[in-house]
């Protein structure tokens, strides 16, 4: 699904309890942190990976993204493809200095 047809879908399924711009932000932090629980009970407490249920905690992280983003009238594919423009000039020297260390922690922790 495109960036712009997400934000509208959720605007049309959300109508009518779309939260407050606030309330956005906080929801989106609230599924963040489910995200982050899901993580940290395989990585840290050794539970069986949930591959569903991580996918759809991701949903809703990406739902709440577009909820806030049309509360603020932000174009999520314009925002997303000047940050990948940007990210793009940046990332080589980030490779230079951060490529070694990364690959030796993806070895380690992944």
């Amino acid at each position: 699904m495109e960036l712009n047809r997400l934000q509208a879908r959720v605007d049309e399924v959300l109508a009518e309890v779309r939260h407050p711009r606030v309330g956005a932000a906080l929801a989106l932090a609230e599924e963040t942190g489910e995200v982050c629980d899901l993580v940290l009970k395989r990585e840290c407490y050794g539970e069986a990976p949930d591959a569903q249920a991580l996918a759809g905690e991701l949903a809703d992280v990406l739902v709440c993204v577009a909820e806030l983003a049309n509360a603020y009238g932000v174009d999520l594919a314009q925002a997303a493809a000047d940050k990948l423009d940007d990210l793009g000039r940046r990332a080589p020297k980030w490779a230079q200095r951060l490529g070694p260390h990364l690959s030796e922690a993806r070895d380690r922790m992944d």
